[in-house]
């Protein structure tokens, strides 16, 4: 019975040491680009109220920041919508994203036109960041 005990003991062992030693390319920040919003806290508000007459749009500049190699070339971003659950009057269009070239920073734009609905309630927009690369 102890014999039997002792085998298991060394066959668990065994086992645990083959598999805990398996070789796993790990992903480094230098191979592979990753994107985010550079604020924690990316709730804009298209000011409409406090711009003088005449001012029907509004353009959001959110920051964003990059991880991975530097280029030397601008990179676009890819800007996708996720759950478009906006108020059909409402009308925006993603500029785009740009980090610009030798940094790792950049900025997405937004621009919100001034329409009826935004003056009864508020409306989101809700978009996910992709690396275009």
């Amino acid at each position: 019975m102890k014999n039997i005990k002792y085998l298991l003991i060394i066959t668990a062992i065994t086992v645990a040491g083959l598999t805990g030693c398996s070789k796993e390319k790990l992903e480094v920040w230098g191979e592979t680009s990753r994107i985010w919003f550079a604020n924690e806290d990316t709730l804009f508000t298209a000011p409409f109220k406090k711009q003088p007459a005449g001012v029907d749009e509004f353009t959001a500049i959110i920051p964003i920041q990059m991880a991975g190699v530097i280029a030397t070339s601008d990179r676009e971003v890819k800007v996708e919508l996720l759950k478009d659950k906006r108020n059909p009057e409402t009308v925006y269009t993603i500029e785009g994203a740009i980090v610009k070239a030798d940094s790792s920073k950049g900025v997405l734009k937004v621009k919100v036109k001034k329409t009826a609905n935004l003056s009864v309630v508020a409306d989101t927009v809700n978009v996910i960041l992709r690396t275009a690369g």
